[in-house]
């Protein structure tokens, strides 16, 4: 079940959470906040506005079920009339129901678009760039959170990606800022890999208590392997084949436990590759190899 917070970005609301279930709206327009109550009243949610903090009493629906509260017919037509990328943050409402969360994410960026479309699933999704945006940035862009190939025409975007993937897609894209584009492919990935790594590092999951770090892990192989379940001790056993299947057998290996805690509130202090804990244990035994596993299992990486 994914929580509000995930359904709101997947959908392009940017609205920020504080604490659970709670969020500020400081940052979203007043009409993508009224689209939002909208959706959350038709999805049968008990919430609360008080100015901009917006508290919802209610556990997440699922994502189809979110989808439905926040689908209408006709909705998407005639997108590119109503919303000026350069001088206005796009209108959700307006935008198909299953590209606004990228649409976003792409005009956070800077990347400013002037049409998209979902297609309903019947053939590729496609996005429209104003003049003047970098194609090589855009394009960049898709080759860093999704490891199928974008064709690029003119202005102009085909994205040879389900409708459910482009949800995938804009939850990936809100950790790339714009000052990322401009790196090199190569310290692309490995900024992203330390990132994942001090992600890691920062979740507890001491021996015999790995139940958040193990969910964690869970969450970043899935969309990576063909196959994924767990043993009777709790332990993640992933697959992935290489096209036929039929080259050796490669077996990358990673515990998720820590000998004990991480102490609350210790600060990771970095100086140039050397990184250790202000208190307490870093866990970098074996967060890294848990890092470097997840990585060695994503298209394109380079790590392995």
């Amino acid at each position: 079940m994914k929580s509000w917070n995930t359904i709101f970005i997947r959908q392009g609301f940017t609205v920020r959470e504080y604490s659970k279930n709670d969020f500020y709206l400081l940052n979203e327009t007043e009409e993508n906040i009224e689209f939002l109550i909208e959706c959350l009243q038709k999805a049968g949610a008990n919430f609360s506005r008080q100015h901009f903090l917006l508290t919802i009493h209610f556990e997440p629906v699922t994502e189809k079920e979110w989808l439905a509260a926040a689908d209408f017919p006709h909705r998407g037509y005639g997108e590119g009339l109503w919303f000026d990328a350069e001088k206005e943050e796009p209108k959700i409402r307006e935008l198909d129901l299953y590209i606004s969360g990228m649409v976003r994410q792409l005009n956070r960026l800077k990347l400013f678009t002037m049409g998209s479309c979902d297609v309903n699933g019947i053939r590729y999704a496609s996005i429209n760039f104003r003049p003047g945006v970098s194609m090589d940035k855009a394009a960049k862009l898709f080759s860093i959170i999704s490891d199928k190939k974008v064709r690029v025409r003119n202005q102009h975007l085909i994205l040879p990606h389900s409708r459910e993937d482009l949800l995938e897609l804009a939850e990936k894209a809100l950790n790339i800022d714009a000052t990322t584009l401009e790196l090199e492919t190569e310290e692309i990935d490995m900024q992203l890999f330390f990132d994942q790594l001090e992600e890691l590092l920062n979740i507890n999951g001491e021996s015999g208590n790995e139940g958040k770090i193990r969910k964690h892990a869970e969450k970043i192989l899935a969309p990576l392997v063909d196959h994924l379940t767990f043993d009777s001790k709790g332990n993640i056993l992933a697959q992935k084949r290489y096209r036929g299947g039929n080259g050796p057998t490669i077996l990358l290996n990673a515990h998720l436990d820590t000998v004990v805690p991480i102490e609350p509130g210790r600060i990771i202090l970095k100086e140039k590759n050397i990184w250790t804990s202000s208190s307490g244990i870093l866990g970098a035994d074996d967060r890294a190899g848990v890092t470097v596993t997840s990585n060695g299992k994503e298209p394109g990486k380079k790590q392995l």
